[in-house]
């Protein structure tokens, strides 16, 4: 059985840099919904509501298979 984790973060450029902000960790998308919902009307975040980013990763896996590359 495959077991999920979701993780929110924030990133947003403006005219002088890029920012990320990481929100957290969960384990269903509608808990991520919810914590996102209650983001979005706080300083900052409600300036860039369509910055919000959402990953699915399976546990237990790796997820970067090959070597770090420059």
């Amino acid at each position: 059985m495959e077991y999920f984790i979701y993780t929110l973060n924030h990133t947003y450029t403006d005219e002088t840099h890029t920012a990320t902000k990481f929100l957290g960790f969960f384990n269903s998308l509608e808990d991520l919904e919810e914590i996102k919902q209650k983001a979005v009307l706080l300083s900052g975040f409600r300036d860039y509501p369509d910055c919000f980013v959402t990953d699915c990763y399976i546990l237990d896996k790796i997820h970067w298979k090959d070597a770090f590359r420059m």
